[in-house]
């Protein structure tokens, strides 16, 4: 039995804005718990998250997102 959905443009956009929230804040929680000493990051894997929360706010504010929310 085949299903199939179809999504609109503004439905697929909004999906994309909340994953891309989503992963902002997972970044942000990361490097947080890094400067909190909660947790330890490669010094590598600090500069990668950095560039990801800057990268991914520019993302956000291209969907129409606001990335500090």
């Amino acid at each position: 039995m085949a299903v199939s959905i179809t999504l609109t443009y503004d439905i697929v956009g909004e999906v994309v804005l909340s994953d891309l929230k989503e992963h902002l804040k997972m970044a942000r929680e990361s490097l947080d718990d890094y400067h909190n000493r909660v947790s330890w990051l490669h010094r590598d894997d600090v500069e990668h998250q950095s560039l990801l929360i800057h990268h991914l706010k520019y993302v956000i504010e291209y969907y129409g997102g606001e990335p500090d929310e």
